[in-house]
């Protein structure tokens, strides 16, 4: 008896800015099943565990707070890809652009499998904050490398 795996139901498209996001999900069929919806980023929690589930598939472009968006999004969805702007917009060529038309477009692009993902380091890099022995450093005299 082979179990297969769970796959997304539902493709949710985020349009990240500063103090908010814009969130719209498509199913399968690419229709609209999710928002609009504006979320504060300050209660992104609550809307996370009110409106997310194990079936839900999350796309974002990469922004400066991406990776901790990555890592508070992925226990409570199936995956969160993140991709890099001029991707999208080489694939999508739209001369006027809002939240909710980048994030249904996200959405959609994200359902059909058409947006490359960006690579995302895993927790433990993210907390790295040592330098390595070969980290090399530059010196009046020169270049040279730490030991």
């Amino acid at each position: 008896m082979s179990q297969e795996k769970p796959v997304p139901t539902r493709f949710i498209g985020l349009d990240v800015h500063k103090h908010y996001l814009v969130a719209i999900g498509v199913d399968t069929e690419l229709n609209q099943v999710l928002g609009p919806r504006r979320v504060p980023l300050g209660h992104l929690d609550s809307w996370m565990r009110r409106t997310l589930t194990h079936q839900d598939a999350v796309v974002l472009e990469m922004t400066t707070n991406a990776f901790q968006l990555h890592d508070d999004l992925l226990p409570h969805v199936y995956s969160v890809t993140l991709v890099h702007p001029p991707e999208v917009q080489l694939i999508t060529r739209a001369q006027v652009m809002t939240d909710k038309k980048a994030a249904l477009i996200l959405a959609r692009l994200h359902a059909k499998g058409l947006l490359p993902p960006v690579w995302v380091p895993p927790p433990a890099a993210a907390t790295c904050t040592g330098k390595p022995n070969w980290l090399v450093s530059s010196h009046a005299g020169g270049i040279t490398r730490r030991s």
